[in-house]
């Protein structure tokens, strides 16, 4: 009886992606520990020989919330619970041993709702070998990756364009950044959902830095990779790396200007 009648497949319900609207959201008081470690290779080349810095440094740092302001931004005090040197070469230990002098000190991070740095403050009171060729700028910002500002599934790529100026009185450098980013997964630890993001990118700087009270006339170029990985409902970073290669030149303003052509690459992981 069966035979001639038509009987129609049960209709499977709808599978919905799910969307996440990265957002960073912080409690005023809230902080959160992490240790860095960065390698640095960097290399010169003076009349014809290469003059190579390999050395790293390991820190651990301690972010703190401050109350958001009118339009949503965040001030985050990044403090420098301990930072070590380490490094190979007897001979370059003078050099970077005024890196640990960063111990003890902070600087402040400005931060939008979508991870983008206003402004960073208090780079100028670190020691002066902390900022060289803009190191610790660049570093403190692979802290914070930048969201969609809409929400995203995964897969989903969107882009940032950023322009920065770091002016003091031994820096003045015009950075910008393009970054490509994309969300890559999702996953559940201990009923918290985490997002991993990555992030390919280049950027370009130009402009003057003071190296023993001489003008050096800095330009160059680079490109960066960068992971992380964020709590989905409040946008905390849990960790990250990120490799950096770059080049240009460096012209000493003197009576006989000096063009040295550099590179360097650097890894964080966070």
């Amino acid at each position: 009886g069966c035979a001639g009648s038509k009987m129609s497949a049960p209709v499977k319900p709808a599978i919905t992606e799910k969307s996440y609207a990265l957002q960073f959201k912080a409690t005023p008081g809230a902080s959160a520990s992490y240790r860095m470690k960065l390698q640095s290779k960097f290399v010169q080349e003076i009349m014809g020989k290469e003059n190579v810095v390999d050395a790293g440094w390991q820190a651990v740092l301690t972010q703190r919330v401050a109350t958001p302001d009118a339009a949503g931004n965040v001030t985050i005090t990044i403090h420098f619970d301990s930072l070590t040197v380490a490094t190979g070469n007897p001979m370059l230990e003078p050099l970077l041993k005024p890196l640990e002098g960063v111990a003890g000190k902070s600087v402040l991070a400005v931060l939008a709702a979508n991870g983008e740095i206003k402004k960073l403050l208090g780079l100028e009171n670190l020691p002066a070998a902390a900022n060289q060729n803009n190191l610790m700028e660049s570093t403190l910002r692979n802290m914070f990756p930048r969201f969609a500002g809409h929400a995203t599934k995964i897969g989903d790529h969107w882009s940032r364009h950023d322009t920065t100026n770091n002016k003091n009185e031994n820096v003045d450098l015009t950075i910008i950044n393009h970054a490509q980013y994309s969300l890559i997964s999702a996953d559940q630890v201990a009923g918290v959902t985490r997002l991993k993001l990555h992030n390919t990118g280049s950027f370009s700087l130009n402009g003057i830095t003071k190296n023993q009270g001489m003008k050096v006339g800095l330009n160059g170029a680079g490109t960066t990779e960068a992971d992380f990985t964020v709590t989905s409902n409040d946008g905390w970073l849990i960790s990250a790396s990120a490799t950096t290669e770059s080049s240009g030149t460096a012209e000493l303003k003197t009576e006989q200007p000096m063009r040295i052509p550099w590179r360097s690459s650097n890894s964080v992981t966070i």
